[in-house]
């Protein structure tokens, strides 16, 4: 469902962002519009950027990992 992202107040033009949180006043429609594409913009370069852990080298994942595993008896080696 799209709904329109940049509205009027009183006192002043607005654009909304996720979350609901409005970003603004701006002097007109076209000031607004423009806020919003440098918002959506800086969100993606930041986006691009950004840097996720795999999922198998996530801290939780490990410590689950390793409180799974049995500690074993070390065996002296037979020659």
């Amino acid at each position: 469902m799209q709904s329109e992202r940049v509205f009027h107040r009183s006192d002043g033009w607005y654009f909304r962002v996720r979350g609901n949180s409005s970003m603004g006043p701006y002097i007109n429609y076209r000031e607004a519009n423009a806020g919003l594409e440098r918002y959506v913009g800086s969100c993606r370069r930041q986006a691009d950027f950004s840097f996720s852990w795999p999922r198998w080298l996530h801290v939780k994942t490990l410590f689950r990992r390793l409180n799974r595993h049995e500690p074993t008896e070390v065996r002296p080696r037979q020659i």
